[in-house]
């Protein structure tokens, strides 16, 4: 199992297109969101985080300017989904650190997420923030992290 960071500015177009395909088999809707954005253009310091097995992605995050919500906070940690036969390893925490990575080599002090997952991101040292209305207007989460 191996995660790679991707960004589009310097990934081959085949492997950017082939991760992208595979991507909009997940049935979850962050997964597809995720999909849609990496079929546009994504910012320089926009990154698609993926866990591959044998070929096979089987988790998803990304690193994003901006996530589901009209925020002036950046960066954010966003869409990690894990293929349920993979989960109950880690993945979804291991998509996490490489994104604050990732970051964090970029020149962040800080990232954020939007969840409306209880004791999750707490976990991985994630404050809460606030209370957010989300795009679609669901009530969620606005985490931080000092990285």
């Amino acid at each position: 199992m191996e995660i790679n960071i991707l960004n589009q500015q310097t990934t081959e177009k085949e492997k950017w297109s082939d991760i992208r395909q595979q991507i909009t088999t997940f049935k979850w809707g962050g997964a597809q969101l995720t999909a849609k954005k990496m079929a546009g253009t994504m910012g320089i310091n926009e990154r698609v985080i993926v866990a591959i097995d044998h070929k096979k992605v089987v988790g998803i995050g990304s690193l994003v300017r901006q996530d589901i919500a009209d925020l002036p906070q950046t960066p954010f940690i966003s869409a990690i989904y894990v293929d349920p036969d993979y989960r109950e390893k880690h993945l979804g925490t291991q998509i996490v650190q490489a994104a604050q990575s990732t970051a964090k080599q970029l020149g962040f002090k800080d990232v954020y997420v939007i969840s409306g997952l209880d004791n999750y991101y707490e976990k991985m040292g994630f404050n809460y923030q606030d209370d957010v209305t989300d795009f679609m207007g669901r009530k969620m989460k606005l985490y931080h992290k000092n990285i």
